[in-house]
């Protein structure tokens, strides 16, 4: 009849094992290739599409630390001004004054 091989389970396991590494191996490199190129693909329709205005990060968090360093200034002033009451109120703060103590007057001597 047939012949019974007997197979050594350890070095099958390492040799199914060592296969399928290098299955995965080869699977991650051509991924990457894929990836690199999409990424790249990507980057060239952002320039495509902004008209070439694509800047990198560094340059981007440098303006955009500048933006926020001119909107906290600002907040800060608004803040500032909001509590100081402005010139023509004062005048009519102090013609009202005048007003009150000029009929207060008027009407203690009457």
């Amino acid at each position: 009849m047939g012949e019974v091989r007997v197979i050594n389970p350890e070095g099958y396991a390492d040799k199914i094992v060592e296969a399928l590494d290098k299955r995965v191996d080869t699977r991650i490199v051509s991924l990457e290739k894929r990836l690199d190129g999409r990424c790249d693909d990507l980057g060239k329709d952002i320039e495509h599409m902004n008209g070439g205005s694509l800047m990198p990060r560094t340059e981007f968090n440098l303006a955009h630390c500048k933006v926020e360093e001119a909107i906290s200034k600002l907040q800060t002033f608004k803040d500032a001004q909001e509590g100081k009451a402005s010139q023509g109120q004062v005048y009519v703060a102090w013609i009202l004054t005048a007003l009150s103590l000029a009929l207060s007057a008027f009407a203690i001597f009457r």
